[in-house]
Formats: C-alpha cells, structure tokens, sequence
C-alpha cells in the first residue's frame, strides 16, 4: 500500500513563495490529487480580493480559468484600497433581532390592544404598525415568497418555525400582500429610514443567511417595499441624484445578483453568510458598461430593465417603481411561464456580460446541485440548465458582442 502525506509550508518575508500550491476540501489525505491541486500568484489572489487578499476556494483549474476571465475584465463592487465604489452601494443593517426586540409587536398583542389588520398594516385611529421583514419572507424577484398567515403562535416563535408558502392564486392577487411574525410602530421606523438614509418607497433587501451547502442558491434577494427589514435581511441601498437613477440602479442590479453566474462567483467566497467583506469583493460590471453597449438600438440597461420590471412589478406595493421608470401599465399579473421565460434569457444575458462561453455555462450550472436535484424530482431532467443552454444558443448573434 502507498501511503499518502499532505504537507503544509507556512513561509514569511525571509522565505518567499512566489506561487503557492492550494488544495481545498481534501477531506482524505487521497483527496489531494492533481485535480485539485493548483499554483496561484499573489497578484492574482490580490484581483480576486483586493481588500482582503485572501484565496476563494477554488475546487480546480476550471474555476480559476473562469475566475480570471471575470476578474480581468470587471473589478469588485467595492474597492477599498483605491476607494472606489461606483455604484455608490451601501451595506445596511437595520434592526437585529436581539437589541431592537423591544420595538416588536406580534398579531396577538396588536389586536388585543384594538388594532385591526389591513392587508399586511395593524390600523386604530391614527396609529399604524407596519410589517418587518425576515430573510425567510424573500426569494428571487420575490418578497412574498413565505408568509406567517394561519400560523399559530406556538409554531409561529419555535426555534425553527415553518412557514405558509403563498398559492399560485395569492401571488396572482396584485393585492396579496404576506404576514410577517412582527409589525413595528410606523413612527419609530420613520426615524430608523432617516437614520438609515432610506429616501425612497422601495429598497433593495437579500438573505444574510446563505449557506452554500443547504441552499439551492446563494445570492437570494429582490425589489420591495420600504418595510422594516432585520438583520437577517439585509438592505443595500444605492447613492442617486434622484429617484429614477436609484429605480434603474436597483432593477439592475436585481438582474445582475440573481443571475446563476454572478451567483456561481459568489459561492467561491460565501461560506454561510452574505458579509459586507464578501459581497464588496465580488466583480460588478460598471454602470456606463449598460449604458454603452446596444442592443437593437437600445442601451443594454434599458434592455434589461424592460424586462426585470415584468418580474418586480406585479404588486400594488411595487407598482410605483414601473411607474417611475415609465411602466404605467403596472402591476403585471403573475404568470410562472412568462417568468421563467424572462428569468431564462436575463441569466443568458448576464452570461454573455461577463464573457462565459457556452461550455463553462454548462460547468457553472452544474455547480448547483440542489437547483439540479429538484429539477430532475419535478420533471424528470435538469430543465433550468437545458432551458438556459438552448436560449444561450438561440440568442448568440444577438449578445456575442457584449
């Protein structure tokens, strides 16, 4: 029998190494093998994470030959050392579930002091106590996507509670709106959005909580209302001269973060939560690169938000921001294949964007396993990877440019 050693080399400023071998999740000493291990450069690991200089975990060579293919072509979200940050994205926390549990109010207490419940609002006289949002509450192009409604107290406060998953015919209700567990004084949170700096009547929120084990997907979050949100949902809010350059950054960004590549980027980073030093560190295409590239004699951005906003615009809650951008026929009714068709051609978008060819596509979509699994339980084959490879070949000419 041959036996088999890993050695690790911890070297300083005295005994330098210019290319350092990495191997990750070597469970066995005989995981360790050409096929995982790889030679990284310092630069290279510094274009990866300018801030903090540390490795992603790259499983192998693939990942790296994508990896710089992305990262030579846009820079990160946020770069510290230089300052830049062109978006103007700000990372925001707003309530934690343990210091700010004083300002929680649950259904029972509400209506036992003479509250009504309207739609997703607690009402008496002048005095109105408005929803807050969990991480749980959001998916995808999502807000309502889990609800607390005919819940009972017992299951609603358990240390893992189950939630209600909204019908077909709730979400095709424009005037659905979900039950969280809590509701905050409006007065109150009116000071937490100045303090904040919240100016507008939407925001953009995500899951901080995304373990890339046990998630299907990594980077989960969406358009909606300017509710309160916990510290499981996190806020990024967006620097603007005004509220239509805010509306067009956040349906661009929407597109951008839930698309599977950008996802796919993110996994090499994420471990369990969607940090500020993680996200500020993933690569985001500028916003002059939407505006410069044309697609039929349209701007990219334009492109992309005319279809984005089928997706965010179908509540009374987010019918504002179609209006803003010019959609005045909002809000649009649910439709599950009219939303996989639009959802299917954006991830095809966001592909050509950040230069992936047909053949890493077909690796990076492989990388979700649970997305795959569930696919292949409901019908039988990995239809989101067939349906995204066929629409990336049906819409080569179209995007080969970008």
């Amino acid at each position: 029998m041959t036996e088999r050693f890993a050695l690790l080399t911890l070297s300083g400023k005295s005994k330098p190494i210019q290319n350092p071998l990495f191997a990750y999740e070597c469970v066995d000493v005989e995981d360790i093998n050409d096929e995982k291990i790889y030679a990284l450069d310092f630069e290279m690991i510094k274009k990866f994470n300018p801030n903090t200089e540390t490795c992603p975990v790259f499983l192998n060579e693939k990942d790296i030959q994508i990896a710089q293919k992305i990262y030579s072509k846009f820079d990160v979200i946020v770069n510290e050392n230089n300052n830049i940050n062109k978006w103007g994205i700000s990372y925001v926390t707003q309530i934690h579930m343990s210091g700010g549990s004083h300002l929680f109010n649950n259904k029972e207490e509400l209506q036992k002091n003479g509250y009504k419940l309207n739609i997703n609002f607690f009402k008496k006289d002048n005095d109105v106590y408005i929803p807050l949002y969990e991480g749980k509450y959001i998916q995808n192009y999502d807000y309502r996507f889990a609800s607390f409604e005919n819940i009972p107290a017992d299951k609603r406060f358990s240390k893992k509670p189950a939630t209600y998953t909204p019908t077909l015919g709730q979400k095709q209700d424009v005037g659905y709106e979900i039950e969280p567990r809590y509701w905050i004084d409006e007065k109150k949170y009116i000071e937490l959005k100045q303090k904040c700096k919240l100016k507008y009547q939407f925001q953009f929120c995500c899951r901080l909580v995304t373990n890339v084990i046990s998630n299907a997907r990594t980077c989960i979050g969406c358009i909606m209302p300017t509710y309160p949100a916990n510290n499981l949902c996190l806020i990024l809010n967006f620097k603007s001269k005004d509220v239509i350059e805010y509306s067009k950054k956040l349906v661009l960004f929407n597109a951008i973060f839930s698309s599977f590549v950008f996802d796919y980027i993110a996994r090499q980073k994420v471990t369990a939560n969607m940090l500020k030093s993680v996200l500020w560190q993933l690569p985001l295409p500028s916003l002059t690169y939407f505006d410069d590239m044309k697609i039929n004699d349209i701007s990219l951005k334009d492109y992309i938000i005319d279809r984005v906003i089928k997706l965010i615009a179908c509540t009374s809650g987010t019918k504002y921001i179609a209006s803003i951008l010019g959609y005045q026929d909002a809000p649009y009714i649910w439709d599950k294949s009219e939303r996989e068709r639009i959802r299917t051609e954006l991830d095809v978008i966001m592909a050509y964007v950040y230069g992936i060819s047909h053949n890493d596509l077909s690796y990076i979509l492989d990388t979700f396993p649970i997305v795959k699994k569930k696919d292949n339980q409901k019908y039988g084959e990995y239809r989101t990877k067939r349906l995204i490879l066929e629409k990336y070949d049906e819409l080569k000419d179209k995007f080969k440019n970008l």
